[in-house]
């Protein structure tokens, strides 16, 4: 026994026992004590156990004899009531000498009876095990034969994945690497976005720059600076044909160089507005509503516009006026594209328009100009473009962090309070879309009359139908998912650590989308600065059918990432989960855990990550379809685009619900991505796991929270956002570009951190399928509400007509 143990590091199982070679041969010493007058032997001075003990001591495994003792303890007290099974949860190991047929590793009993269709593994308390004897093909046949499996499954499947987990034992002594060359080119692809993204960042300031420049305008003389007849940085002439140009700007009012053309007739005079690309409506609409932030507008005279008409503009004629350029801004895109212009001056020439484009120092000024054009306030808009990325990642940060202190929070008062975290998850929807409801009908009456009873009333009605709804249809599932918040939330607290990982993997997804934004607007960037030269660009990108391939690779380069962070944090934890449930606890669980997740199963990680990115990106490309299809008008296409984007996104959902399973396997047993597949398939499907799966509401709850974190990261950001701008015409626009960054980083961190609570559910539901037995001992009302769940489904009419 000596040799047996040499070089074997005790492990502890979920009640505090030790486990494995070193319980074994403290059960057997006990035994032998009870059966033999060993103090009469002189070779056992110190007892047999004393022996074992001894020798735990002498390998140096000191701090872990208390327990050991306690397997005495246990042990006798286990043989005085005529039980000779093992006190500690075993999961099986045979030795070299074992022979095929032959049961060892418990003594010889009846097995203890279960219910029809309840799961059981082999080496559970009071079952002998066989070596030899594929166990879970066995039960496969069972099901099959006794008509217990769900309508529609596949038996094939079945037993084919029950042939993989009858080869491959939960957490084996050695992991081989599985789907490397997947976790290669993942590699290879963060190298080639790297290289991107340190070759395109000089543009985005730029970019900056030039979306932010503004001019103010004086008619009937030149500018009187030096001509510049060719652009230093390009070499290209100053001098083009067939461009279009306005003389003024419309009311004095101080514009963008890029603003839509519909804006300055409904601006207010001498307002400054700052536009951003894709946001200058909704900026525009702070602007209008500038009444909510004590801007006095009593003084200011507002052009005759309809408001209300700009308001409910429809989100296609929106989008189709954001990404229309102007057809009489080409000097205003030439000059802000280039540092050296500081000036232009506009001459209109029978009928012809051109512009003469001025730098320092002074020179004589041209009287025949119409109209000469001036940049203001270049150095504060230079001294924001040169900032704004690092304002907005350290704002992104730290929106990520207050996510994962209200995401600590949260699974604390989860811990605390199961059930009232499983209530507020339930009814957090409807919850909110009342409550929003009273607050329109309270505070808007005085802004938008009418309208804000008639919105109000019907999101109040609306969240009232929900909630009924959700009383009425999942009231009865809401115990059920409270003990297993209960479960999961305990050994969350135990192991705290797995905070650290998602952590990791926030940032990891954060700097991620930064690396993928800064990449993608880099290249639009260098695209957008090329073509300010060319009269009536479209202002950069591909389009076409060439647009859309490019927009397909982005999506999939950027979803791909943003899974590959997620499933490496959800095996990580599902390790730490697996290990708890089997037993195979030590002080290095969590280490242990997460050096799977990010070598040996790396590879399958990126294989299961890279197949659903590619169904989003499919996705994404069929909404881009059905929005460009709406901006022509072209309704039957859109139509079309809709109904293939809805059968893309439900594959997406399926293949994502199914990897969120599969990934379990990948951490326990070490399987290739593929693999894990058809083994959960057949855990899930031999054990009518559906049944249980669809009683939990756990994704509600987790939903609750991540929201929760991400509308604390959004207001953090957003108000450290404002609190530290420089300039104040850019303050609110910046305030609003923060809150979106630090609502996404806090969506993610805290969805990541409160991501456990599924982690562990799936992890727990999976393992019971497999061995009941360890979740009977130690959380006895979840497994009898788990056993019923399956017992009524499957004694339901359906299922009693079928097996019939």
């Amino acid at each position: 026994w000596e040799q047996k143990l040499q070089g074997v590091k005790p492990t502890l199982d979920a009640k505090g026992l030790v486990q494995g070679p070193w319980g074994e041969c403290m059960h057997w010493a006990v035994v032998f004590e009870k059966d033999n007058d060993w103090e009469s032997m002189p070779e056992y001075q110190d007892g047999p156990a004393g022996q074992v003990l001894d020798y735990m001591n002498e390998c140096g495994y000191s701090s872990m004899s208390s327990a050991l003792n306690k397997n005495e303890a246990e042990t006798n007290a286990k043989l005085d009531r005529g039980d000779r099974t093992y006190a500690f949860q075993q999961a099986f190991s045979a030795s070299t000498a074992a022979v095929p047929g032959q049961a060892v590793g418990q003594p010889l009993q009846q097995s203890v009876p279960i219910q029809q269709g309840q799961p059981h593994h082999p080496g559970a308390p009071g079952v002998q095990t066989v070596v030899g004897v594929p166990i879970f093909q066995n039960r496969a046949e069972a099901a099959i034969n006794g008509g217990q499996l769900p309508d529609k499954a596949s038996t094939d499947q079945v037993v084919g994945g029950a042939k993989i987990l009858d080869e491959n034992v939960p957490f084996p002594d050695s992991r081989g690497c599985k789907d490397v060359a997947f976790a290669a080119c993942f590699g290879l692809l963060v190298v080639a976005m790297l290289g991107l993204l340190i070759y395109f960042s000089s543009e985005i300031p730029k970019l900056m720059t030039r979306v932010s420049t503004r001019y103010e305008s004086t008619s009937g003389k030149g500018c009187g600076l030096t001509s510049i007849d060719k652009w230093e940085e390009t070499g290209e002439l100053t001098q083009v044909s067939d461009i279009t140009q306005r003389t003024l700007l419309p009311e004095n009012t101080r514009r963008l160089s890029n603003a839509t053309g519909d804006f300055p007739t409904a601006a207010v005079p001498t307002a400054n507005v700052v536009e951003f690309p894709g946001l200058s409506h909704y900026v525009q609409r702070v602007e209008a509503w500038a009444d909510f932030v004590g801007v006095d507008r009593s003084n200011l005279e507002v052009p005759d516009l309809p408001r209300a008409r700009r308001l409910v503009t429809s989100r296609r004629r929106r989008a189709s006026e954001s990404e229309k350029l102007p057809s009489d801004r080409d000097c205003e895109r030439a000059c802000a594209a280039f540092k050296e212009c500081l000036a232009f001056d506009v001459v209109k020439t029978s009928g012809q328009t051109s512009c003469t484009y001025q730098k320092e120092p002074a020179a004589a000024v041209n009287l025949q100009a119409a109209a000469c054009w001036k940049k203001i306030d270049t150095d504060s808009i230079d001294d924001v473009a040169a900032g704004i990325l690092g304002k907005l990642f350290g704002l992104t940060v730290a929106g990520a962090l207050v996510s994962m202190v209200v995401a600590l929070a949260f699974v604390k008062a989860s811990s605390v309070q199961p059930a009232a975290a499983t209530y507020c998850g339930v009814y957090f929807v409807p919850g909110c879309m009342i409550m929003i409801g009273l607050v329109v009908i309270i505070v808007l009456p005085n802004y938008i009359a009418v309208a804000a009873f008639v919105i109000g009333g019907i999101l109040v009605c609306c969240g009232s139908c929900l909630c009924a709804c959700t009383w009425f249809c999942y009231r009865d599932l809401i115990p059920l998912t409270i003990e297993v918040i209960a479960a999961v939330t305990a050994v969350t607290l135990r192991y705290m650590s797995m905070l650290w990982i998602s952590a990791c993997s926030a940032m990891a997804s954060v700097l991620w989308s930064f690396i993928c934004v800064g990449v993608f607007v880099g290249v639009w960037a260098r695209s957008n600065r090329e073509s300010a030269t060319t009269p009536g660009a479209s202002g950069g990108g591909v389009g076409g059918t060439l647009g859309y391939i490019q927009y397909f690779f982005e999506m999939l380069v950027y979803f791909w990432g943003g899974f590959v962070a997620f499933n490496t944090c959800h095996v990580a934890f599902c390790g730490v989960f697996g290990r708890w449930y089997y037993g195979k606890t030590t002080e290095s669980t969590v280490r242990d855990s997460t050096k799977v997740a990010f070598s040996n199963s790396f590879g399958s990680i990126c294989f299961g990550s890279l197949i659903i990115a590619i169904i989003r990106a499919m996705e994404a490309v069929a909404r881009k379809l059905q929005n460009d299809a709406e901006d022509s008008e072209n309704y039957v296409a859109c139509v079309i685009a809709c109904i293939i984007r809805m059968v893309i996104s439900c594959i997406g959902d399926i293949l994502e619900w199914i990897s969120l399973y599969a990934y379990v396997q990948v951490a326990i047993r070490g399987l290739s991505f593929i693999s894990a597949t058809k083994a959960t398939y057949s855990m899930a499907t031999m054990s009518n796991l559906i049944y249980v799966v669809s009683a939990i509401l756990v994704g509600w709850v987790v939903s609750m929270g991540a929201v929760l974190c991400g509308l604390s990261a959004a207001l953090v950001s957003g108000v450290i956002s404002y609190f530290i701008c420089d300039v104040p015409e850019f303050c609110v626009g910046l305030s609003v570009i923060a809150a979106i960054f630090g609502l996404l980083a806090g969506c993610i961190a805290g969805g990541s951190a409160v991501g456990v609570l599924n982690s562990g559910a799936v992890t727990i539901l999976m393992s019971w399928a497999e061995n009941p037995d360890v979740l009977r001992d130690t959380h006895k009302d979840l497994h009898a509400k788990f056993s019923n769940v399956i017992s009524d489904k499957m004694s339901g009419s359906n299922f009693q007509q079928r097996t019939e």
